[in-house]
């Protein structure tokens, strides 16, 4: 188990989503904050066991304040090292050795 939290924003990430979060499989915290996804994202996320948490009180998908939406973001981490990923990136095997 790698001791780091993985925090993630996402919105509608189906179609990439659960490629990322097995490129992280291995981490101990998968953390998300969702813009209010109306497809299938939850449910990926919930499959790969991440925390998840909305964006912003309002529920809106629209980021006003990325650096306000980060900050939420790494405050809910629980590991001590962060790792930044867009919903679309993933990690390669290098990347995690």
């Amino acid at each position: 188990m790698i001791k780091c939290s993985v925090c993630i924003l996402t919105y509608n990430s189906e179609k990439t989503l659960e490629r990322c979060l097995q490129s992280v499989c291995d981490f101990s915290d998968i953390l998300i904050l969702d813009g209010g996804s109306t497809d299938g994202t939850l449910k990926i996320a919930k499959k790969f066991g991440a925390r998840i948490f909305p964006q912003n009180e309002s529920g809106s998908s629209a980021i006003l304040d990325f650096t306000a939406v980060r900050e939420r973001l790494f405050s809910l981490a629980k590991e001590d090292w962060r790792l930044w990923l867009d919903s679309d990136e993933w990690l390669d095997d290098k990347a995690r050795l």
